[in-house]
């Protein structure tokens, strides 16, 4: 579950939101999951380009993601500030995408 907070933080001069991203196996928290979920990532830039059907930015955050459950696996992933990720795509090892093209805020 990827969730946007009002939390915020300073990495390297830099003011950025706080995003929680759990996972959860039946009914209980596993952020990290031996065997199961081992997720790392990068920042690669704070102003990157990106063009998906729901939305378009210029200021996008670009990370690059990789498990060591999945060697020679590397994906993309943008996000848009106030909408989370809004592209991520298998740019080594595959040819997975996922693009948002809808939104539908809660209550």
């Amino acid at each position: 579950m990827l969730t946007v907070t009002h939390e915020t933080k300073t990495l390297d001069g830099v003011h950025c939101v706080v995003i929680q991203d759990r996972l959860y196996l039946s009914g209980y928290l596993g952020d990290f999951y031996k065997g199961q979920a081992q997720d790392r990532f990068a920042v690669l830039s704070l102003h990157a380009r990106v063009k998906v059907p729901y939305t378009s930015s210029d200021v996008a955050l670009l990370t690059k993601e990789w498990t060591p459950l999945e060697p020679g696996v590397l994906d993309h992933k943008l996000s848009v500030r106030g909408i989370g990720t809004v592209l991520e795509q298998t740019v080594k090892g595959g040819a997975e995408r996922e693009a948002l093209v809808s939104l539908k805020r809660g209550p």
